[in-house]
């Protein structure tokens, strides 16, 4: 599962990670070509239901690939949304893309990182 909605000036990802490559471009695709999404919308990503297990590689492709994908959309930040098995990889994902000069805050709600996002 890898799906998208946009919200007004958020952009809503939610994956379990099992999307291939090919999926999750057709979701970035579909995010650059949507009217609905302002260029500079705050991302959120759920990473509540994330059921795999991913090499630190693995992570900094898919990172990479998000970034350069949706550079043109999202904002200069995401938030990330973990439940208690996902965290892990919540701030795993933090560290990678804090080292591509992108930064990512780590919620348990979408409330609180609406909120962080756009104060």
């Amino acid at each position: 599962m890898f799906t998208y909605r946009a919200d007004g000036s958020f952009i809503i990802l939610t994956t379990d990670g099992k999307a291939t490559l090919g999926e999750r471009q057709a979701v970035f695709k579909a995010i650059r070509s949507d009217p609905n999404v302002p260029s500079g919308a705050f991302l959120i990503i759920d990473l509540r239901h994330f059921d795999v297990r991913l090499t630190q590689a693995e992570l900094q492709d898919r990172v990479r690939t998000l970034l350069e994908s949706l550079t043109e959309k999202i904002g200069i930040a995401c938030a990330v949304i973990v439940g208690g098995a996902s965290l892990r990889m919540g701030m795993s994902l933090q560290l990678i893309a804090g080292n591509m000069n992108f930064k990512v805050g780590v919620f348990h709600d979408e409330q609180s990182a609406r909120q962080w996002l756009a104060p």
